[in-house]
């Protein structure tokens, strides 16, 4: 996943992994360096990476439906930024079942 924080300020941070632990780091240390607060939130975006697969197809390590995709989330706790990776996925899902539906009509 590529994650981007971004100040009130127009300060920007971004991180490229899969590891799930550097990112929780990476994602609390980056807020105490900004500060968000109230009149200083900070922004967040996420977007896929390809994961090489063992079949040498690989697939996308995050949601990568552009209909979710690209969406600047104002966020001022490393919470916040959960919600947010969690609305996406949960956002995903609508669209999936939806596109499912429409496909069986």
């Amino acid at each position: 996943m590529r994650l981007e924080i971004r100040s009130a300020w127009g300060d920007s941070r971004c991180i490229d992994t899969r590891d799930l632990s550097m990112l929780a780091r990476w994602i609390v240390q980056t807020l105490a360096d900004f500060q968000p607060g109230p009149q200083t939130p900070v922004t967040v975006m996420a977007w896929p990476q390809w994961a090489p697969g063992e079949d040498r197809q690989g697939c996308a390590d995050w949601v990568a439906d552009s209909r979710v995709l690209g969406h600047a989330v104002e966020v001022l706790t490393p919470r916040d930024v959960v919600d947010v990776l969690r609305g996406q996925v949960e956002e995903q899902e609508k669209l999936a079942a939806a596109d499912a539906m429409r496909d069986r009509e």
